[in-house]
């Protein structure tokens, strides 16, 4: 009871230290890129179907996959530490994962007892779309109709070599499988060479945050970005020890339409009655995302500070019916911020809203003219010819290959995801909501100007940028499962 109870006040935990020895053989035992972001300019995600049948095959093609690719969490933490060391001169090298749905545990021949028993992973994605407006099964794309076993994420900043690493791993999958699909992502650069999506603004702010020297000297004072171990990970049932851990994960491939999503900034600016000026584009797209392009919180400051202006250090304290950060907002949907406002109101702690670790990368090249100024120079095009600049730049999709990493998919991801819909009458987000099928985005309030209580408001649907082309729920294993599984016997298995 003493030991469940230590390892418990583990999950509980922030602000974890990595030189303390159950930490440390906590990272051991955790795949990479769940705690810590990968951070490569290349990935591969390589989607596997087991053959029926074929039960031991795939568990000794597993454990072999495992042995050449996998990374640890403590591998990726000392790897990216030579590389800062290095100045960035070093490689970090690939990072490596497996992750396995519901079904490839039952291809494995292993019970359904011993597998992950999260309610929505064994449903999966699809058998869940109904409460989530995903689009049904059938509107997928064909490798994600049906749900794969397995996928294989490879990371690398060397895209020759990630190619040759992606064949390899294939190696001695004839044996028991075949390769279903595979996706490639690569890091967007902005030319203020910051980390962007295809909409064109800065990725990848506002994560949970495990590790205390990543909140050393940062200052915060309205924002506590810390979250525990618990948020992410859960005890793998097939591990070796309560420090074996796994995490559930969500991975959407998301279409971005970058057209529809300039068109519609440009006419709100006009709808704001800021048309025809580049901070009036700027303004624009920041009341829907919640930042300006460079990351600076709107709910801070009415147009962009460059870098220094990208602070998580805020909360709605300060503008709770949203004059300056629409409650619409992406970043105010999936993170309302709301905790401490509400706690000095009732007197009482607030309950954290749901978080997930989000974990990504960019698909398909960029649209040509993706920065504010081109979305100006587009929309001037359109007025004078009809036809915008962006129009010609070919019709190739573009959009994200999302992963999201949690303890529990129900309460985080699809709480998440049915905020983000305006679920109960609730604000419906443009960026990650979704409307049931044959339905528009309904029109919202907005502020026209920035910061004025009861001031006048532009009504405007906003919607509809963002597409789910398919995807699934999977499991990351621990280290201990994937060495062992090859070896493993277990009673009552098919394959036993």
């Amino acid at each position: 009871m003493a030991y469940a109870d230590r390892f418990s006040k583990i999950l509980q935990a922030t602000r974890l230290d990595p030189s303390s020895g159950e930490v440390s053989a906590l990272l051991r035992g955790l795949q990479a890129n769940i705690l810590e972001g990968h951070g490569r300019s290349h990935a591969l995600h390589i989607f596997l179907r087991f053959a029926a049948k074929r039960e031991l095959a795939a568990r000794v093609f597993l454990q072999s996959l495992a042995a050449r690719v996998v990374t640890t969490a403590e591998q990726q933490r000392l790897e990216a530490q030579l590389w800062r060391q290095s100045g960035g001169k070093l490689s970090g090298g690939t990072v490596g994962s497996v992750l396995l749905s519901f079904g490839g545990y039952r291809k494995l021949g292993l019970p359904d007892a011993l597998a992950p028993d999260d309610p929505c992973f064994r449903a999966g994605m699809a058998e869940r779309g109904g409460i989530l407006n995903d689009p049904a099964r059938e509107g997928w794309e064909p490798p994600y109709r049906n749900v794969p076993d397995a996928m294989v994420l490879l990371a690398d900043d060397d895209a020759d070599r990630l190619a040759r690493l992606g064949t390899e791993a294939l190696r001695g999958l004839e044996q028991c499988g075949e390769l279903v699909h595979v996706e490639a992502g690569t890091m967007l650069i902005d030319a203020s060479g910051r980390k962007v999506e295809h909409f064109g603004y800065k990725d990848g702010l506002s994560q949970p945050l495990f590790f205390k020297e990543e909140l050393l000297g940062d200052g915060a004072r309205l924002y506590d970005a810390t979250a525990p171990l618990g948020i992410a990970c859960i005890v793998d049932p097939l591990g070796d020890s309560p420090l074996s851990l796994g995490s559930y994960v969500v991975y959407r491939k998301l279409a971005q339409d970058v057209r529809r999503f300039r068109r519609d900034v440009a006419a709100f600016a006009n709808a704001l009655g800021l048309a025809g000026t580049r901070e009036g584009l700027a303004r624009a797209g920041a009341l829907f995302l919640g930042r300006f392009t460079d990351g600076t919180p709107i709910a801070l400051h009415e147009a962009a500070l460059g870098d220094r202006g990208a602070t998580n250090d805020f909360d709605a304290s300060s503008d709770p019916p949203g004059d300056r950060c629409p409650k619409a907002a992406h970043t105010r949907r999936m993170n309302p911020r709301e905790a401490k406002a509400q706690s000095t109101q009732s007197g009482r702690p607030a309950e954290r809203p749901a978080r997930i670790v989000r974990r990504g990368i960019p698909y398909g090249p960029v649209l040509p003219l993706h920065d504010l100024t081109a979305q100006l120079e587009s929309s001037r095009a359109a007025r004078e010819t009809g036809r915008s600049a962006d129009e010609v730049a070919g019709e190739s999709e573009r959009g994200l290959l999302f992963l999201g990493y949690q303890a529990d998919i129900s309460a985080q991801f699809e709480t998440l995801q049915r905020r983000a819909n305006g679920a109960d009458g609730s604000p419906f987000d443009p960026v990650a909501g979704q409307v049931a099928a044959g339905k528009e985005p309904i029109a919202q309030d907005w502020p026209k100007r920035w910061g004025e209580s009861g001031g006048a408001k532009a009504s405007f649907a906003a919607g509809g940028w963002v597409s789910l082309r398919g995807g699934g729920y999977f499991f990351a294993p621990s280290i201990a499962f994937l060495r062992s599984i090859g070896n493993l016997v277990v009673p009552g298995a098919y394959g036993a």
